[in-house]
């Protein structure tokens, strides 16, 4: 998966980021199509670039009005590269609701009263 991401970014001419960014709007665009009557959501991320996606779909979530919790699942200081900087943007520009896996097993996210 790495290298086919590296050949379309390469060949699109854009950055990993903006790649990350695109797929992490494709999914947030899916997920308001398929349940348009969601407004509260756990997003699962984990520490790589899949996990990168996740961290943008909260993020756009966030600023569409949603009220959007995340969880990690994995050490926090393994996410790396563009995942980071998907992360650092979550983290910089949200005040949403964020658990690792620690803290999600104590229940502090209050998955349960979460739409989706």
């Amino acid at each position: 998966m790495r290298e086919i991401d590296r050949q379309t970014h390469t060949a699109l001419g854009i950055s990993e980021y903006e790649l990350m960014f695109e797929a992490g709007k494709a999914a947030f665009h899916e997920l308001v199509s398929q349940w348009p009557e969601a407004r509260h959501l756990l997003v699962l991320c984990g520490t790589g670039n899949n996990g990168g996606d996740g961290w943008v779909l909260a993020r756009l979530a966030h600023d569409a009005g949603y009220d959007c919790r995340v969880a990690l699942f994995g050490d926090p200081s393994r996410i790396a590269g563009t995942a980071l900087e998907a992360h650092d943007a979550w983290r910089d520009n949200t005040a949403a609701t964020y658990a690792d896996a620690v803290t999600l097993s104590a229940g502090e996210l209050e998955a349960e009263s979460c739409d989706i």
